[in-house]
């Protein structure tokens, strides 16, 4: 998913696992970026890309989190 564009919110749910009320929650806390036409809201490709890239966990910290 490299590069620019649009995805629907229900394809950026699926992307990350999680309901399509919490990516809704992301917009509108500005962790995404997105635009709406009429009913229709579509999320940044660069703006998941960002995100993940944030919020990615190393796999040495998982470890770390993992044997607690």
């Amino acid at each position: 998913m490299q590069g620019k564009g649009w995805l629907q919110v229900r394809k950026v749910a699926q992307y990350l696992d999680c309901s399509k009320n919490h990516v809704y929650d992301l917009v509108y806390h500005g962790e995404l970026q997105a635009f709406k036409h009429g009913q229709t809201m579509r999320v940044s490709v660069e703006s998941l890309e960002a995100f993940v890239k944030r919020h990615r966990i190393e796999a040495t910290e998982a470890r770390l989190e993992w044997l607690g």
